[in-house]
């Protein structure tokens, strides 16, 4: 059986014909007969449907990126031991657009465990598959995360998750981002801290419901968590980035 491939000629001849098929004009039809020509037309241009969104431009879902754009301190929390308590850091972060908009991308700069790291992130939203797609490369690794999700209808809270192999243990395992603009990650409490169902660790337990983000502070905070979730789907934090506007 012979496999038919697209190569790139025709890939892009395809591409070429759905832009020309795109500009063609509207062909007109003729007024109702026996009606008033000018009221049909009128009726006519009330009834035309709205112009189509350009798929290869960027749109509102790109716009809610905008509040991630510009220079941040970090404080890096990160659990290398579920049943135990985080290592704290301190790093920056710069996001700026790319791709005429399309795109941001983030150069972050911490510290993990005593050694210095650089990352680069990059995020758009896919008007095709409709979610957002972000990748997370860094100097720790010559891995490439790639994460898939959506965000809540103001567009202020993303998950996306990623699936990888654990370059320690072989295992396919599956990582899940939680990005949170604004103030919606009240900090835990000393009675969150101690109550902990039998058996749960403090990253494991599951978070408080998070408040409404506080419109004032959307593009001065955001939240990032990171948790892992094991092959029988046991899911505990380990990372946490927290991001306050320079």
């Amino acid at each position: 059986m012979t496999t038919t491939r697209l190569g790139p000629t025709l890939a892009l001849t395809l591409l070429v014909a759905g832009l020309l098929a795109a500009q063609q004009p509207a062909q007109e039809e003729p007024p109702p007969a026996g009606g008033d020509a000018e009221a049909g037309t009128e009726e006519a241009a009330a009834e035309e449907p709205a112009a189509p969104i350009d798929p290869a431009a960027p749109g509102p879902f790109h716009a809610s990126l905008e509040p991630e754009v510009g220079e941040w301190d970090l404080t890096l929390r990160l659990w290398t031991d579920p049943t135990g308590e985080p290592v704290e850091s301190r790093g920056t972060a710069e996001t700026r657009w790319i791709l005429d908009g399309r795109f941001v991308e983030t150069r972050l700069l911490g510290d993990a465990l005593g050694r210095s790291f650089e990352a680069r992130i990059i995020e758009g939203y896919d008007n095709n598959d409709k979610q957002y797609v972000r990748t997370w490369r860094d100097t720790l690794g010559t891995y490439t995360m790639v994460y898939r999700g959506t965000a809540n209808t103001e567009g202020t809270v993303r998950t996306l998750v990623a699936q990888f192999t654990d370059p320690g243990s072989g295992l396919a395992l599956r990582n899940r981002a939680v990005i949170t603009h604004g103030e919606g990650f009240p900090p835990a409490t000393p009675e969150a801290e101690t109550e902990t169902a039998e058996g749960a660790s403090p990253a494991a337990r599951a978070a408080p419901a998070p408040e409404p983000p506080d419109p004032e502070l959307i593009g001065k905070v955001y939240l990032y968590q990171s948790f892992l979730i094991t092959p029988d789907g046991t899911e505990y934090k380990n990372l946490e980035l927290e991001a306050r506007r320079r």
